[in-house]
């Protein structure tokens, strides 16, 4: 009973459309612009503090904490600050792309983010999961979403690209959430490096 309660409330939780807070407002200024990628002329990064400075900073985030664990990821075993997910984790970002924005491809990496995910107690999937959503707030609908769960074989700094989209969002109001649950204290769900990115 515990469990089907807690898939409910998680359920109920995701796809609630409204954000607690608004990020991006003074002093969360999104990473920017990061050159031509590709065929494009341009490309934005409209995430901030996607890659934690060791703070929730810019992030709305409930049973979440950043750097007390760094995460492995990289080539020499270098670590780095993370997003870990208790019980009940979430850290949620709101912004509203410039009505100036000429970005209207968010399909090569559009969204990308590396998971660190460790389930050596074997949980359950409905007690081990992590869920993300990017969302058009404006237009009601969802852009992007992605899904892992304890049915799934352990990641080390892996990197997760859902499929992205084509679209003008100029003027639109964007929520990424992202929400990991873990039952034991031994498993660990780790999120960093996340972006958005729009290219023109």
């Amino acid at each position: 009973m515990k469990n089907i309660l807690l898939a409910l409330f998680l359920g109920i939780a995701f796809f609630t459309l409204n954000p607690k807070a608004s990020a991006q407002a003074s002093g969360c200024a999104p990473f920017g612009t990061g050159g031509t990628v590709g065929p494009s002329t341009s490309a934005f990064n409209y995430i901030a503090n996607g890659n934690p400075d060791g703070t929730t900073t810019c992030w709305d985030a409930m049973n979440v904490f950043a750097a007390t664990q760094l995460m492995p990821c990289g080539f020499f075993g270098e670590k780095y600050p993370a997003f870990e997910f208790n019980y009940g984790g979430e850290v949620d970002q709101q912004f509203t792309i410039p009505t100036t924005s000429p970005h209207t491809n968010f399909t090569y990496y559009a969204f990308s983010y590396f998971l660190n995910f460790e389930n050596p107690d074997h949980e359950n999937p409905w007690d081990l999961q992590l869920n993300i959503q990017v969302r058009d707030q404006t237009a009601g609908r969802v852009l992007i979403s992605d899904h892992y769960d304890a049915s799934q074989p352990d990641i080390a700094c892996g990197r997760r690209d859902p499929t992205g989209f084509f679209g003008n969002l100029a003027g639109h109001t964007i929520l990424v959430r992202i929400m990991g649950n873990r039952g034991y204290i031994s498993s660990h769900i780790r999120v960093n490096n996340i972006s958005l990115w729009g290219e023109q």
